[in-house]
């Protein structure tokens, strides 16, 4: 498991996780805390999937924003 960082306000951590039974890049947002993972297939190279990452940077800041606060 690696991590990609989007820089901006705020800074977003991408949890990235391999799956040889992924087909097609995931990327979701945690309801609960917020927290990003993207499930990549083992065929797709480190750079389509930083560069894809980077492409919805603008969806991760809308979606994180939706998440409540935790008290």
């Amino acid at each position: 498991m690696t991590t990609i960082f989007v820089a901006g306000s705020p800074e977003i951590n991408v949890r990235v996780t391999r799956s040889a039974r992924a087909r097609r890049l995931s990327l979701r947002v945690s309801s609960l805390d917020g927290r990003v993972t993207l499930t990549a297939p083992n065929f797709i190279s480190a750079r389509k999937i930083e560069a894809f990452v980077q492409e919805k940077a603008s969806w991760l800041r809308e979606n994180i924003g939706q998440v409540p606060d935790q008290v």
